[in-house]
């Protein structure tokens, strides 16, 4: 009798464990489906910065001002919308002499006799205006937002006659990334359901509805710009690189 009972319940746990592992899996055809979609960047963003030293801090203020206002007067030529600038970040730093050591000279404490030991040091002081300010330093930050890269070669250009020199790279970003990648979201879905509908067709069955959706994965833009080379100190010219915004997607049909 107990071995009836040990066989039952072995039997048992056998069907159990089969339909629990047979339910894990997926039940149908089960296809990715992966599309992108080319971007052209259509946002840009140049940080660039007017340095002076001096020792008057007011007065290498006004020139780092009087510097700006021909920066801004260069942008509005341009047409550029002064709601796209900031100028309001300024940083003023002093400078300060290096220190430096001074040498009084040898004083010896004891006279050295020919089997005596003497002693010796060295007195040094450091010079009082060792931190007295040199000179200060004014820098103004600026940046500018661009809706066009014809924009940038030209304001480029007048700020190099202008005598900016401190220009970072030209940072390059996509206004509205969400929408176009719900397009490459939309043709991942497709891809796949393609993928479904032919292997559906080499197996002789034909697809049910949908019984499982996952979005995998979304690679979302990354900054870049390529520039050419400086032809010559008048002229030059950008080149925008296209960015790939990319969907994927796991569907699983069910099979009539």
């Amino acid at each position: 009798m107990k071995n009836v009972v040990i066989t039952a319940l072995l039997i048992f746990n056998f069907v159990t464990a089969t339909t629990f592992a047979q339910n894990l899996q997926p039940q149908g055809i089960e296809v990715s489906g992966k599309a992108s979609v080319s971007v052209v960047p259509d946002v840009y963003s140049l940080s660039f910065s007017i340095e002076k030293r001096g020792k008057s801090a007011s007065k290498i203020k006004a020139l780092v001002d009087q510097k700006t206002d021909q920066v801004i007067r260069a942008i509005k030529k341009l047409g550029i919308s002064t709601d796209n600038i900031q100028t309001a970040q300024i940083n003023l730093r002093p400078i300060y002499n290096k220190g430096s050591i001074k040498l009084l000279g040898l004083d010896a404490q004891e006279k050295f006799a020919n089997d005596k030991k003497g002693r010796a040091y060295l007195k040094q002081e450091t010079e009082k205006n060792s931190m007295k300010i040199a000179a200060f330093e004014v820098t103004r930050y600026i940046n500018i937002k661009l809706t066009r890269i014809d924009d940038y070669d030209r304001l480029l250009e007048q700020l190099v006659k202008i005598g900016v020199t401190k220009i970072s790279p030209l940072s390059m970003s996509i206004a509205e990334p969400s929408k176009h990648y719900q397009k490459a979201l939309a043709q991942a879905v497709q891809v796949a359901h393609q993928k479904a509908l032919k292997l559906a067709a080499q197996a002789g069955v034909t697809l049910g509805k949908v019984r499982y959706l996952k979005e995998n994965s979304y690679n979302a833009p990354i900054e870049r710009v390529r520039m050419t080379s400086l032809r010559s100190q008048s002229y030059h010219s950008s080149q925008v690189s296209t960015q790939e915004i990319s969907a994927e997607v796991i569907i699983t049909y069910r099979i009539n």
